[in-house]
């Protein structure tokens, strides 16, 4: 073989090397495009902007426990849970019914000052709107409280709420007694405040992302 087939022609290395340089080059483009990009994403966490996801309604934040905005929504929203827990607790787990009953007459007669509506809303009207609408602050408090789970789990956790109040007032109070019907009311009334809380956290996320 001679010397002079051995070598590379001019033209054919200033190719190689020009392409060479250009992956480097791209190589170099893209791994720098991804790290701005996750510096972006770490430091809009670390500042409370969102990262979207279709967690609830296809715009609510994956890593929502790690904003400063919503830990502190999260820590006051808290706060409000167990007072409304005590409460709640205290009108399904009372054993005494009778007081209860008399409670509820009292908040009929106030709801319905004329002769026309008392013929329309009966007192047990107003009991099951009252089961509905205990269970709607507590399911919505609940859902900013611990927003990462899925709607629909909400929805479960409020029926099995609902039948075990039910189940505690028929084997330990002897004073209450089983009612399916308050269950459904309550169920409804936590699918009600589950799909409030998602809005209200909802509505937040899009306000704190325009306000970055």
């Amino acid at each position: 073989m001679s010397l002079s087939s051995s070598r590379v022609a001019p033209s054919a290395l200033s190719g190689i090397i020009v392409r060479r340089f250009c992956y480097k080059r791209d190589e170099a483009v893209e791994k720098d495009d991804l790290s701005s990009f996750t510096d972006k994403v770490q430091s809009n966490i670390i500042e409370g902007i969102p990262v979207p996801s279709n967690l609830f309604f296809g715009e609510a934040p994956r890593d929502l426990r790690h904003t400063r905005r919503l830990a502190r929504l999260r820590r006051v929203v808290g706060g409000v849970l167990a007072v409304l827990l005590a409460i709640a607790a205290a009108c399904f787990l009372w054993p005494n019914g009778g007081q209860i009953r008399n409670i509820l007459i009292q908040i009929w007669l106030m709801a319905t000052p004329t002769p026309w509506l008392r013929s329309h809303i009966s007192p047990e009207d107003v009991e099951q709107t009252m089961n509905a609408l205990v269970f709607v602050p507590l399911a919505a408090c609940f859902v900013l409280v611990a927003p990462r789970l899925r709607i629909w789990v909400w929805w479960v956790l409020s029926a099995l709420g609902a039948m075990s109040i039910e189940l505690t007032q028929l084997l330990f109070l002897s004073a209450r007694k089983f009612d399916i019907t308050d269950a459904i009311f309550n169920t409804i009334g936590g699918i009600v405040g589950s799909l409030l809380g998602a809005a209200i956290l909802r509505l937040l996320c899009r306000r704190w992302s325009k306000n970055s």
